[in-house]
């Protein structure tokens, strides 16, 4: 779903991360809890939603936070 408010301020973190997508397959975000990853992998992802350049014609986010070992 799209985020119900905006992203203010890390534009340049999003074009980070959508470069880091132009050049592989996969992209991890870490970092301490609660600093935007979520966030900041949605809005990548909306920005590269439907992109012509997208080989596979799309992107995927896998949430890996409910998981337990």
């Amino acid at each position: 779903t799209a985020p119900t408010t905006a992203l203010f301020g890390r534009e340049e973190a999003v074009a980070a991360v959508c470069r880091a997508l132009d050049a592989a397959r996969l992209v991890t975000l870490t970092g301490a809890g609660g600093v935007g990853k979520t966030r900041l992998a949605l809005a990548a992802g909306w920005a590269l939603a439907g992109a012509a350049e997208r080989p596979d014609g799309g992107v995927w986010l896998l949430a890996l936070a409910a998981l337990r070992d």
